[in-house]
């Protein structure tokens, strides 16, 4: 097995920073397009794959991958400036996830396993299973007062979702089944009172299921039957207001959208452009100023593009606005302060592009990797610090 690496990389106005397991870099710069190359301080490496990152307004983060059979993590209390000796959790191979909230409250899911911490990650109870193993990669959100829903796979293509209310360290798996699935991929979203929100593909048609603290209940068709793989992107915010998006049987780009936390959908469907692949799936963000950003890949261009919404998804920019050029995939994440940043990732080299206005206007690209493949995630805090991480395929 060929050894491999994976990196973090710290993003801010101020300070940048790269990690790469217990391989840390420090950097500076004056803006958000000023990216300078890293002085390296190489300690002990270890291999990784499928990373994933979350981040809290503290500037404390949380890392997850698995690597040579095992599933580990590591954390910082400072932005990404410095990172924690990995902690191996359990021998295990698939589907790492994690999340972190502003209250210290951290929830890793892989294998057949859930793992809670109340310290930001710096130490983890036992393992709690699911009473379904899944079968895909796990998707989970929680939000700041520690409630959290994790929505599953099975080996049958059911769509399974829990619920806990104490940040992890209890689950209520009473829902259970909630579609049968025809694309594996899902999303998930949680707001800060306690709205939940699943999109999904159930015979190819888009959906999205919707729960709140009461046990309300409501499941909604969005559109048109979708194609491709990737199903239905969501996002939701602490004012009452939700986003999806889609891939049409036409590859058009839809999105709608709702201003009840996802319990009843806006009838009005927008179409922002057109894709020419099924094969990436188009994301979609909104924070609590009700900023919205899409971003897909062009159909005539074949780059990754986005539009804007500053309504909540009710209307949007006229024209696509070219992001990243020729991707392959691509990750977007945006903050309360409508800063966003898109990572892009073309087949040879992962570059990045930020955003001070809501997805108005992009800076120049920054490539961040030439060795690199199509593991890489983002999150960003509401300070402006972004934590990327991806694989690293130079060893």
């Amino acid at each position: 097995m060929k050894p491999f690496k994976f990196f973090i990389f710290c993003f801010s106005f101020l300070t940048l920073s790269l990690f790469s397991n217990v391989k840390q870099y420090t950097l500076q710069t004056s803006g958000s397009s000023n990216w300078i190359l890293p002085a390296s301080a190489i300690t002990t490496l270890f291999d990784g794959n499928s990373p994933q990152i979350a981040i809290n307004n503290a500037g404390e983060g949380v890392a997850i991958w698995n690597s040579g059979g095992n599933i580990y993590s590591s954390y910082t209390t400072n932005n990404g400036l410095t990172w924690s000796i990995p902690h191996n959790f359990v021998a295990g191979t698939d589907f790492p996830n994690i999340v972190l909230n502003n209250a210290g409250q951290a929830i890793a899911v892989y294998n057949n396993d859930i793992q809670y911490s109340t310290d930001s990650g710096h130490t983890w109870t036992s393992a709690i299973s699911f009473p379904v193993a899944p079968a895909q990669p796990i998707k989970i959100a929680i939000n700041d007062n520690g409630v959290a829903i994790v929505a599953w796979e099975d080996s049958l293509n059911k769509l399974r979702i829990c619920f806990s209310s104490d940040g992890g360290q209890n689950w209520d798996f009473s829902v259970g089944q909630i579609a049968t699935l025809t694309s594996s991929n899902f999303n998930v979203a949680i707001n800060n009172y306690w709205q939940a929100i699943v999109s999904y593909t159930e015979a190819t048609i888009p959906k999205v299921f919707y729960r709140d603290k009461d046990a309300n209940t409501a499941t909604t068709t969005l559109g048109d039957p979708s194609v491709g793989p990737y199903g239905v992107w969501c996002s939701l915010n602490n004012n009452n207001q939700a986003v999806a998006i889609w891939i049409d049987s036409v590859t058009n780009i839809k999105t709608r959208n709702s201003t009840d936390g996802g319990l009843n959908w806006n009838l009005s469907i927008n179409t922002l452009g057109n894709s020419n692949t099924i094969s990436q799936p188009p994301e979609i963000a909104i924070n609590n100023l009700g900023q919205t950003i899409a971003i897909w890949k062009d159909s005539a261009t074949a780059n990754t593009v986005s539009k804007y919404s500053s309504d909540g998804g009710a209307s949007w920019s006229i024209s696509p606005q070219a992001v990243i050029d020729s991707t392959t995939t691509h990750n977007l994440a945006l903050n309360n302060a409508n800063t966003a940043i898109i990572l892009g990732y073309d087949g040879s080299q992962l570059s990045a592009s930020s955003s001070t206005n809501g997805g108005q206007s992009w800076s120049s690209n920054t490539v961040l990797s030439t060795t690199t493949d199509e593991n890489q995630q983002i999150a960003i805090n509401n300070q402006g610090r972004a934590i990327a991480v991806w694989h690293d395929t130079s060893l």
